[in-house]
C-alpha cells in the first residue's frame, strides 16, 4: 500500500501549507507596530527605488505616501517632482570623493508638486545627490546615486 492512497496523508499535503501561510499572516498582524502617521517636526528617510541606480533618466524616492521624482529636464535642470507640496527643498550634488558641487534650495512657503532646479554643473560630473524636503512640517531626507542622469 502506497503512502500517497492515503488520504489523510494526501489531506495533510494540501492543508499543512495553507494553515503554514495564515499563520504567518496571524503572527504578523499580531507582533508588528502599527504603522505611526508622520507629524510636524520629524524625519523620516525616503528610499530609493532601483531606477536611481540604472541610466533611466529619473530617479523615484518613496516613504509610505509621500513619493519624490527627480528627472533631467533637456536644458539641462533638475525637475523636482512630488505627489505632495513641497515648503522647502534641498538637494546637494556631489562629484567624485563626496566633493560637494552645487547645492539647490527652493522655498515656497504654500508649498508647490514641482519645482526647477537651476543646475550650474554638468549633469554628466555629479556622481551622488543628498536631498532633503519640507513636506508639511514633516522632513523627509535622502541620499542616492546620480546613475539615472548619465547618457543624457
Amino acid at each position: 500500500m502506497s503512502i500517497l492512497t492515503n488520504r489523510h496523508f494526501v489531506i495533510a499535503l494540501i492543508v499543512a501549507p495553507i494553515l503554514a501561510i495564515i499563520a504567518w499572516f496571524a503572527v504578523d498582524k499580531l507582533v508588528a507596530p502599527p504603522p505611526v502617521a508622520a507629524q510636524p517636526g520629524q524625519s523620516f528617510k525616503l528610499i530609493a527605488k532601483p531606477n536611481c541606480r540604472y541610466d533611466s533618466g529619473l530617479c523615484e524616492l518613496v516613504n509610505g505616501d509621500v513619493r519624490v521624482k527627480l528627472e533631467p529636464t533637456p536644458e539641462g535642470q533638475l525637475k523636482l517632482l512630488s505627489n505632495l507640496p513641497v515648503q522647502l527643498s534641498r538637494v546637494e550634488l556631489l562629484g567624485s570623493g563626496e566633493q560637494s558641487l552645487q547645492q539647490l534650495d527652493t522655498r515656497d512657503p504654500q508649498g508647490s508638486e514641482e519645482s526647477q532646479l537651476a543646475v550650474s554643473v554638468p549633469l554628466s560630473d555629479i556622481q551622488s545627490l543628498r536631498i532633503a524636503l519640507n513636506i508639511q512640517g514633516v522632513y523627509y531626507y535622502a541620499e542616492t546615486e546620480a546613475v539615472f542622469l548619465e547618457n543624457l
